[in-house]
């Protein structure tokens, strides 16, 4: 009766095939070996990493930070934990994280370190395009907030159900209603007297997804009742990822400019003709 064949393999061979830099060094930090895998992905001989040959590797502009972490780590014997870009084989830099732990003897000295390094430049890649998008947001957010606080023109958006969703402080001044109010109310409900002439535009920028633009209102808001104010509106479909959701509203007040208009057709109309 035969056995199965057992395959035993060193510490050494281990450390040579794993897929991963791995590397020691002396008490003092003098680096002493890197596996195979790390001299393919480094493109370097044993000869050209050991010692303090490993820093030629790391980009320029990351050396300070690595070797001042190297350093503190084996002055203090904390662990070794740090990024820093090197250069790879195919001669371009990617970021990499490197992390040692010291192995002390029965007397509890260092006798040596062991560290591996490993790839993480797809994660820093991931780090900076949301770190992009987050300013992007925060930058979208800062010009929305400053429409909403400091713009002369109104604006909001509502719904598909015409309720409205947000809408800045002039708009809020124009109907006489907190801004904090309008949140879930329709435009009917906030604007009565003038929901017959909105509805059928907004309807229509729902129906076709293209926006109507500058087009006059004339009526009364509950700021102002009693009073006819004249506005010069738009509005555009609010379209994301091919789906609408609502409809974005743009008003300017008009009324003194239609009464100097007025005045001013008065006047040139009141004028003798001179033939």
């Amino acid at each position: 009766m035969s056995g199965a064949a057992t395959t035993h393999c060193s510490p050494e061979q281990l450390l040579e095939h794993l897929p991963h830099i791995i590397w020691t060094s002396r008490p003092d930090g003098f680096t002493t070996y890197i596996n195979q895998h790390g001299r393919d992905y480094l493109g370097v001989e044993m000869e050209d990493f050991l010692g303090w040959g490993w820093l030629r590797c790391v980009h320029p502009a990351d050396v300070g930070r690595a070797l001042e972490a190297w350093s503190e780590a084996t002055a203090t014997g904390i662990s070794y934990n740090v990024e820093y870009r090197m250069r790879t084989a195919c001669g371009d830099y990617r970021w990499q994280h490197a992390r040692a732990e010291s192995l002390c003897g029965e007397d509890g000295a260092i006798t040596c370190w062991i560290g591996s390094t490993v790839e993480t430049e797809r994660w820093k890649q991931h780090e900076q395009h949301l770190r992009s998008a987050n300013r992007q947001i925060d930058e979208t957010v800062t010009v929305l907030s400053l429409l909403e606080n400091h713009s002369p023109v109104a604006f909001a958006l509502v719904d598909t159900q015409f309720r409205f969703i947000r809408v800045n402080q002039t708009l809020a001044d124009m109907t006489g209603i907190p801004r904090c109010d309008h949140r879930g109310q329709t435009v009917e409900a906030v604007l009565p007297r003038l929901w017959l002439k909105l509805r059928s535009v907004y309807e229509t920028v729902l129906q076709t997804q293209e926006p109507v633009l500058n087009y006059e209102i004339t009526g009364e808001t509950p700021a102002r009742p009693g009073e006819q104010r004249q506005w010069l509106s738009s509005c555009h479909p609010v379209v994301v990822s091919g789906e609408i959701l609502g409809v974005g509203i743009i008003v300017r007040e008009v009324t003194a400019q239609k009464q100097i208009e007025q005045q001013l057709q008065t006047l040139l109309a009141a004028r003798p003709n001179r033939t």
